[in-house]
């Protein structure tokens, strides 16, 4: 080890930006000749713990309650300004706490998977005329305002469209690579093959199985679709994940049917990614990015307003998703995709098109090449190529 420490900061835990901060990582430590210590912190246990899960579950309530709201102030200036001097005041609030931590964590420089971490750590660069490597990694298909600081020394980005977006804001060219959203090593390699993975759920392999989603949160109709699936399907299996939603996983347990296999937050994705046919899930940017890496068909239902509608609209764009408005409709629209396998074919196509399996490796040497300021680094650094293949 030189010395050097790269911290990898997210907001919350449980969510996208952690596992992506995570991937991150764990694939750096991948690279141990880089001499890199590597470690990922939540701003919301080390800096907020009052204020950050505050405002993660007005968040949630807003969007539960009134999407419409969000949907009008996401892109409208004034709240942007209103929004970016009320984080001033409370960074200038926890001053103290920010400069304990950063001391505890003792980094040399830090990148970032969620905005309120990059405009964070963008402030304090400012604040003290630290010359910090900071690294913006954009985890949805489409980049906000947010994320725009003059502090960020290199933004990577899922696609062409995010990085013509910066480039409008102000961020000059050479400061951005187009390198996909990182996910975990698990997410480009297959363990066990479709008919191992159903059986080992006590599933039939040569039945279709369907996977559900809404994020950490459980957010969306997901019991009210699972009910539709095991009632009117009649040969589908049912994959259904309640993440940290307990009334949810209660809900989807009482339905206790044996084509129907429920999880609350499970490190296991991967595994039951292998097993579907298909995914239904909210649009979110780190999820969807893993279920292209695996080639898996998305049908996308209940976007939260702002930037999973951008996700969403992407990925039908490009082919690789279907936007279903109204749940009522799911099982009749799922039951025809799993009769005809020439409807599914093209989605998955279309998600090996665009997938990026090798964001994180691509990401880290790009890291560490900027950290070390040698732009040539990429090129010294070997690893052991069977730790991610993609199949």
């Amino acid at each position: 080890m030189d010395g050097t420490r790269i911290a990898f900061l997210y907001a919350t835990a449980g969510s996208g930006h952690e596992h992506c901060a995570r991937a991150l990582k764990e694939c750096l430590n991948a690279y141990p000749q880089a001499g890199v210590n590597a470690f990922s912190k939540e701003l919301s246990a080390d800096i907020f713990p009052f204020f950050g899960p505050l405002v993660a579950q007005f968040y949630l309530e807003l969007i539960g309650r009134a999407p419409g709201i969000w949907n009008y102030v996401y892109d409208d200036p004034w709240v942007e300004t209103i929004v970016q001097k009320f984080q001033n005041i409370i960074h200038s609030l926890n001053q103290e706490k920010i400069c304990r931590a950063l001391n505890i964590w003792n980094a040399n420089a830090f990148v970032c998977t969620h905005a309120l971490a990059c405009g964070l750590i963008s402030r304090q660069k400012r604040k003290i005329k630290s010359n910090w490597p900071l690294v913006a990694v954009i985890t949805d298909f489409d980049v906000h305002r947010y994320w725009i600081y003059p502090e960020v020394d290199l933004y990577i980005t899922a696609n062409i469209s995010s990085k013509t977006r910066l480039i409008r804001a102000g961020i000059p060219n050479d400061k951005i690579k187009v390198l996909g959203i990182p996910t975990h090593a698990d997410f480009s390699l297959r363990a066990m093959s479709k008919d191992q993975s159903r059986r080992a759920l006590n599933f039939l392999p040569d039945a279709p199985t369907v996977l559900i989603m809404g994020g950490s949160s459980g957010l969306g109709p997901i019991a009210e679709i699972t009910k539709q699936l095991i009632s009117k399907c009649r040969q589908i299996q049912v994959i259904a994940i309640a993440g940290r939603n307990n009334s949810l996983a209660q809900e989807l347990l009482r339905i206790n049917h044996p084509r129907l296999r429920v999880y609350d937050y499970t490190s296991n994705i991967s595994s039951l990614m292998d097993a579907a046919d298909l995914l239904i899930t909210k649009p979110g940017g780190v999820s969807c990015a893993e279920a292209l890496a695996k080639r898996l068909p998305l049908v996308l239902l209940n976007p939260i307003p702002g930037q999973e509608d951008r996700n969403a609209a992407y990925l039908k764009d490009e082919g690789a998703a279907l936007m279903v408005r109204n749940p009522r409709e799911i099982s009749k629209i799922i039951d025809e995709l799993l009769r005809r396998p020439e409807l599914l074919e093209p989605l998955s196509q279309a998600a090996k098109r665009i997938a990026q399996p090798h964001a994180a490796q691509n990401a880290v040497t790009q890291i560490i090449g900027l950290v070390k300021g040698d732009a040539d680094y990429r090129s010294q650094l070997k690893i052991e190529p069977s730790k991610f293949l993609i199949r």
